[in-house]
């Protein structure tokens, strides 16, 4: 399972699981480091990536997926390191050429 950074919000992919059995969709469930397990959203998430909504800026998260079938919700996933919940970082610095004959770094 990857995450992706933001502010309040987390991209999280994870690879599909293979089964003998047709899969509705996964569970996606979220904690802080000494939290309880809770669920992303009520309804299964179709794909393998979901927006994880309404983090707090600074919290740690850890998360955990499991597949869902016509038998129910799967064995669950191990659970992602924890990763603090932050905007994401600049690939590339921001350059200001209001200054005749220099740039500068923002």
């Amino acid at each position: 399972m990857t995450t992706f950074k933001n502010k309040n919000t987390k991209r999280v992919l994870f690879e599909k699981k293979t089964s003998k059995t047709l899969v509705a969709g996964y569970q996606l469930e979220k904690k802080t480091p000494f939290g309880q397990w809770e669920k992303v959203s009520e309804t299964p998430i179709i794909g393998e990536t979901a927006t994880v909504p309404d983090l707090t800026e600074g919290e740690e998260y850890e998360y955990r997926v499991a597949a869902v079938t016509d038998a129910g919700v799967g064995e669950f996933s191990n659970a992602t390191p924890p990763t603090k919940a932050e905007r994401k970082k600049r690939a590339y610095p921001v350059y200001s050429i209001h200054q005749p004959r220099a740039l500068t770094e923002k």
